[in-house]
């Protein structure tokens, strides 16, 4: 009988195991067979993107400022949180509620209190991995004015959808400033707490009396469509903040509840012990950042007075613009590589290039060589394989380093012993590009993307 019910017991876990078995194989194949869609952009497409359009008339002067040490990195992203007034926009793709990602926490929380709507995106993995069931989180999410939202949460039963990632990172205070480029929300790229780091870079923008034709609408108008897409879902469905529909985005989840019941669900989840202490902390932590950087600009909630202080080192810019991908989930058509490509060519005499891996087809490939021919002096740096923190990135560059040079290209390798994650180009000496897009068919075909168009002397000599 016992070697009966043993029997049983193994047939049970036989059937188990190869059920797990099948839904690895299907994630797999799908996200394989997703990210070998390369879409080719048309005629109609090239036209439509045409770099030649991308400058718009600025009415209102701008300035600008290179953010490269990640001290200054958190520093600046909690004046910006401890100054607003009325808005804070963060979308990232990875957040983590570590020393750092809690200071990010603790100013969002303290601003929601005070009256500020706060609005976090999210990209699914990491609202899965980090987020789900984070009393930190929810102790945000629990905030009044807070709403949070994750772009393609984790589906294992659509495993299609696996492979379109939100890798947007900035950050929008009062409709006025913002911070865009390539830091994620933790210690690895804000702040000096970590151990382990990644070099990275930012571009800091701020319009004193921004207008309809200010830079900053260009990033909130693209906010406003990955906000309301239909796979932005909230990170707990019921507790986002009711926003005003006149905005540039709404919360569509929460049409059908009333305000007082969306006020229930948050006081349920504030009341929570875990949660409760985990507010508790943040307030703490963030007290004390703000007490120890009192002398670093941490003007907490002095008002209108205070911007210009704040951005007493930027320069005045001739023109910002924005390149940014598709913002579905599938396969995405290549929109700011061909803009790259596009606007590398015109250069005059220099190109330089900064990524911090180098994945390309041939199309990519072709891209790199076409800007070779039609420029003298190119260049790029990236990590050198024993420096690189990413192992696809490390292979790939490996076995296709002879091909990068083919392209006509002179390569740099950077050996500082922590990986740097920044992505920039230079072209000649106005021209700086700066964000998320990293030179690899991901960032090409199935990220968001966003990179920052910078005409500035000043900015491109830092």
């Amino acid at each position: 009988m016992r070697i009966n019910r043993l029997k049983k017991v193994i047939k049970v876990f036989l059937i188990i195991l190869a059920i797990l078995l099948i839904i690895v194989i299907a994630i797999v194949g799908c996200a394989l067979i997703t990210y070998h869609k390369q879409p080719v952009l048309t005629k109609e497409d090239k036209e439509e993107l045409s770099v030649d359009n991308i400058w718009k008339t600025r009415t209102e002067p701008e300035m600008a400022e290179v953010i490269e040490d990640n001290g200054d990195a958190l520093l600046e992203r909690i004046k910006l949180i401890s100054n607003a007034r009325d808005e804070i926009i963060l979308p990232t793709f990875d957040f983590r509620a570590d020393d750092s990602g809690k200071l990010i926490l603790g100013a969002l929380l303290d601003a929601s209190e005070r009256g500020v709507s706060v609005n976090v995106i999210v990209d699914g993995v990491s609202g899965f991995l980090r987020m789900n069931g984070n009393p930190y989180f929810e102790a945000l999410a629990a905030g009044e004015g807070t709403s949070i939202k994750i772009y393609n949460k984790v589906n294992p039963f659509a495993p299609w959808k696996s492979m379109g990632r939100l890798h947007d990172k900035y950050l929008i205070a009062d409709r006025s400033s913002y911070i865009i480029g390539g830091r994620n929300t933790f210690s690895y790229f804000l702040g000096s707490s970590s151990p382990y780091k990644n070099y990275d870079r930012d571009a800091l923008v701020y319009c004193e009396n921004p207008d309809e034709n200010s830079s900053v609408n260009d990033i909130l108008s693209y906010f406003g469509k990955v906000w309301n897409y239909k796979e932005s879902k909230a990170f707990i469905n019921g507790v986002n903040a009711i926003t005003d529909t006149d905005t540039y985005f709404t919360i569509s989840e929460n049409n059908s509840l009333d305000s007082s019941r969306i006020t229930d669900k948050k006081n349920k989840l504030a009341s929570k012990k875990k949660v409760a202490a985990a507010r508790e902390e943040l307030h703490s932590l963030y007290a004390d950042y703000c007490a120890d950087n009192a002398d670093n600009g941490i003007y907490k909630g002095l008002g209108e007075s205070v911007y210009k202080d704040m951005f007493k080192d930027a320069y005045e810019v001739n023109n910002v613009a924005l390149m940014s991908n598709p913002i579905e989930y599938s396969s995405k058509k290549p929109y700011v590589w061909y803009q790259l490509v596009e606007l590398m060519k015109k250069a005059d005499s220099r190109v330089k290039l900064h990524t911090p891996y180098i994945i390309c087809n041939d199309y990519m490939y072709e891209g790199l060589k076409s800007v070779c021919d039609s420029v003298d002096d190119v260049s790029l740096m990236t990590n050198s394989v024993a420096n690189n923190g990413n192992p696809f990135g490390s292979a790939d560059y490996y076995v296709n380093k002879n091909r990068i040079l083919g392209t006509g290209i002179d390569v740099w390798e950077y050996e500082g012993g922590y990986s740097y994650h920044g992505k920039s180009v230079l072209i000649d000496d106005n021209i700086s590009v700066i964000g998320s897009f990293n030179i690899d068919m991901r960032s090409a075909y199935l990220d968001t993307e966003l990179m920052l168009v910078i005409d500035s002397k000043d900015i491109n000599r830092e």
